[in-house]
């Protein structure tokens, strides 16, 4: 049999599953890093100091996600007990904290080591570096599932 047989091999439902995941991850990651992105800017032109407008829309961005993950992204493997969903929140908390002291941490390590560097490109370079931890840590933990199982 030749590559080509194999390549026409439709994908499995769990490849489309993690592909869908991505995907959405993506579309809710380019919002969540608009609000940050958009926030931050306008705080900074309030007059706020640039690590503490960033932290603030850091948190914004992070409730925006959860809610924006919840209900597209990971749909099928949100739990929708009651009881269970303070366990899911806190767990998407755990991930996104770790992410976003990442993320603020690549960001402020970026505006002290360029003087001059403009925020926008510390906030790029800041939320492309948490994306893949965060993704990971949604999909394998906070989005676990009712029965415990990991999202593709």
């Amino acid at each position: 049999m030749s590559d080509v047989s194999a390549a026409a091999t439709p994908p499995t439902p769990a490849r489309r599953s993690t592909a869908r995941r991505i995907a959405g991850f993506a579309v809710v990651g380019f919002i969540g890093f608009g609000s940050d992105a958009a926030v931050t800017l306008c705080l900074i032109g309030l007059g706020f100091n640039a690590f503490l407008g960033r932290a603030l829309a850091i948190l914004l961005a992070m409730a925006t996600t959860y809610l924006l993950n919840r209900t597209l992204t990971f749909r099928d493997s949100a739990d929708h007990d009651p009881a269970r969903i303070a366990g899911e929140a806190t767990r998407y908390i755990l991930v996104a904290v770790g992410s976003a002291i990442f993320n603020w941490l690549v960001y402020s390590a970026a505006l002290v080591a360029v003087p001059g560097l403009p925020p926008i490109v510390a906030i790029v370079m800041g939320s492309a570096a948490a994306m893949v931890a965060s993704y990971l840590g949604y999909s394998r933990y906070a989005f676990r599932g009712r029965g415990g199982q990991s999202a593709p």
